[in-house]
């Protein structure tokens, strides 16, 4: 669903533009996975920066480690 998402945030790209905001994907990917992604399916005209260690996820309260018994926790955000 991620990259769907991000297939549609294009196609919208101007006007998110229009409104003053600037679109940047984080992704938990490394960046040397999502450039061969890049090469299979093309690139977007936005940043996609990668977030492999999930610091940034954590601050937009979109990813909890394991602990004790809890699994980790990985949610899909858009802000």
């Amino acid at each position: 669903h991620c990259v769907a998402q991000l297939f549609a945030i294009q196609e919208e790209l101007e006007q998110f533009k229009a409104a003053g905001a600037k679109v940047v994907a984080v992704s938990s990917d490394s960046s040397e996975h999502t450039a061969e992604k890049f090469r299979e399916y093309g690139r977007f005209d936005f940043d996609v920066v990668a977030d492999v260690d999930s610091t940034v996820a954590a601050q937009w309260s979109c990813y909890r480690p394991a602990e004790g018994t809890r699994e980790e926790d990985r949610k899909h955000g858009t802000f």
